[in-house]
């Protein structure tokens, strides 16, 4: 969800690329949490950390499979603080926050997107925590998990 840092080595086309120990265990312990709660896989959003250690010799080889995952469309203009922080990626919002919802809720239309992983996710710095199911995030998180929202309803419609 963010760009990759300077020097770092690009996804093969067999999926495969080379990430730092911290990262490889944070990204290890949510494909976890997504198999225990039998989160589908086009309901996932893997959360890489911003602002981590990338030199080579802390680095690994390993292998990331699953697809990533999507949200709501509700926009709000002015956030509350300046410097809020997106929950899904961690950078700061720049006044263009959107909301996302983590479960599907009551009286909502069903084209409306939510994903139950980010309940798991943890809350980044200067980031709001969960509050009646939904999050803030900044508008490229937003556009690109509705990309993978419409694909997971086009998926369904194939069934």
């Amino acid at each position: 969800l963010h760009s990759a840092p300077r020097g770092a080595v690009p996804i093969s086309p067999s999926g495969t690329t080379v990430v730092c120990g911290s990262c490889h265990t944070s990204l290890i312990q949510q494909w976890q949490s997504f198999q225990l709660a039998d989160v589908p896989v086009l309901q996932r959003l893997y959360v890489v950390p911003i602002n981590q250690d990338t030199s080579a010799h802390h680095s690994s080889q390993h292998s990331l499979h699953d697809e990533q995952t999507p949200v709501s469309t509700e926009h709000l203009p002015e956030p509350k603080t300046s410097h809020e922080a997106c929950f899904l990626c961690g950078k700061e919002c720049r006044g263009d926050i959107r909301v996302v919802y983590a479960q599907a809720g009551v009286g909502k239309s069903r084209t409306v997107m939510y994903f139950p992983f980010i309940n798991m996710l943890p809350c980044p710095p200067n980031a709001q925590r969960v509050r009646n199911g939904r999050v803030h995030c900044c508008s490229q998180c937003h556009s690109l998990l509705e990309d993978i929202w419409g694909e997971y309803r086009l998926s369904l419609s194939e069934d």
